[in-house]
């Protein structure tokens, strides 16, 4: 992350102006039966607690004391997941501080019945006021959390009779009320994982015998000596999305693959093992969430927006949430956005642009013969494109910033992902 923000010049931005902080990490368990699991031997799987655990790092760090020296009143935080997100949204940022609020936060409409995404609800909770024996407050439900019959119950004053809102995972906090979460702890939440491991069972010094290579015959993996916690992490993930590939709909039921690894020790001892990669969710992790926080105030609210516009998750490798769907919901709002700065009200030969939510048709592949990416350097939601707009060159088309210029490589103007 720091080297990328080195490489883009910090994005126009002044480098005194960005500071980096790292957030603390939770051990995962077992599924089966609440183990710790390892990733290599005497050292367990670690991933980031959850977009609570930002509170704690913000005090634990000199962050939140260099946010006071700076006079800061309101801070915004965006999970980096949702390539619609918008930073520092003025409409939200401005619907926090003219309602005085604590804490803001974001919903969309959820596309699926069963879309894994976090419930917004609202939660009764015991009164501190001897006038009332229960007060209502802003909160969420993870989608495995949730009852059937509230995943399915659609809101009755909605014309599109659409169903309860999901987080979109943005918040605005009022900074001195945020200090008063110092002392307060979020409550962790169990969040499914499908997370490579390795059998414990399985680790012995490297003149025992390997645990062999299973059914599958895979070829030992060897995990390089001088590799840190995330680097042996990284060894795992890509070894099992070799081991597992995606899996089409008529693919899709559990298996596990194990497959014998080699961890090189190089002036210590040297071990062997068998990891395992399931396809299932096999994992536990224990995660704080930022919308827990708004619990904590008697002045929150949330802003409902379009999830067309505002929230296109990058999480799975398929589905509603994956990078095809994205992409595609990339495009199909830039695409509006060029065709509005050109003066061209519609485009009849597309009309799924025309759609307010993502289609499944969007779902495993993007067209980037018609793709459309506008740079954020260059235009917050559609504004001011006039001076950089060129239809004559076709599609794709991508609308670079001038720190960006140099990525585009000779005439095809390409993402640069793509």
């Amino acid at each position: 992350v720091v080297s990328h923000f080195h490489a883009n010049q910090f994005f126009g931005l002044s480098a005194k102006d960005v500071f980096f902080f790292e957030q603390g990490l939770a051990p995962a368990l077992s599924r089966d039966d609440g183990r710790i699991l390892l990733q290599a031997p005497h050292e367990m799987v670690r991933l980031p607690n959850g977009s609570g655990g930002l509170v704690r790092a913000l005090f634990e760090t000199s962050t939140f004391d260099r946010m006071v020296d700076r006079g800061l009143d309101y801070i915004h935080v965006l999970g980096s997941e949702n390539v619609l997100g918008r930073a520092l949204d003025p409409i939200f940022v401005g619907f926090a501080r003219d309602l005085e609020l604590h804490c803001a936060a974001k919903s969309v409409e959820r596309q699926d019945v069963h879309e894994d995404a976090e419930v917004v609800v609202l939660k009764r909770i015991p009164s501190a006021s001897k006038y009332a024996d229960q007060d209502e407050c802003n909160s969420i439900l993870l989608a495995h959390e949730a009852p059937e019959f509230l995943l399915r119950k659609r809101e009755v004053k909605s014309r599109s009779k659409r169903l309860c809102p999901a987080s979109a995972n943005t918040f605005v906090f009022q900074l001195a009320w945020l200090e008063g979460l110092k002392d307060r702890t979020l409550r962790f939440r169990g969040v499914p994982r499908n997370l490579p491991h390795v059998d414990p069972e399985s680790v012995k010094p490297s003149m025992a015998p390997s645990g062999g290579a299973g059914e599958d015959q895979l070829p030992p993996l060897v995990v390089a000596d001088g590799l840190g916690e995330m680097g042996r992490r990284a060894t795992l993930v890509t070894a099992a999305a070799e081991a597992l590939p995606v899996a089409s709909p008529a693919d899709s039921a559990q298996r596990s693959v194990r497959r014998p690894v080699d961890w090189g020790g190089g002036d210590a001892q040297s071990w062997t093992g068998t990891a395992v990669f399931s396809r299932g969710r096999n994992a536990v992790v224990p995660e704080m969430h930022l919308f827990d926080c708004l619990e904590f105030s008697d002045r929150s609210a949330v802003l409902h927006v379009s999830r067309a516009q505002e929230f296109a998750p990058i999480q799975l490798a398929t589905g509603l949430h994956s990078r095809a769907t994205a992409l595609g919901m990339l495009s199909a709002l830039h695409t509006q956005w060029v065709l509005a700065a050109a003066g061209i009200p519609s485009l009849p030969a597309a009309p799924e642009l025309q759609q307010s939510e993502p289609s499944d048709s969007l779902g495993d592949s993007v067209d980037l013969t018609s793709f459309v990416e506008i740079s954020p350097l260059v235009s917050f939601e559609g504004e001011d494109l006039d001076h950089s707009l060129d239809l004559a060159g076709g599609f794709p088309m991508c609308i670079c910033g001038v720190l960006e210029q140099r990525h585009v490589r000779g005439g095809a103007v390409l993402p640069l992902e793509v």
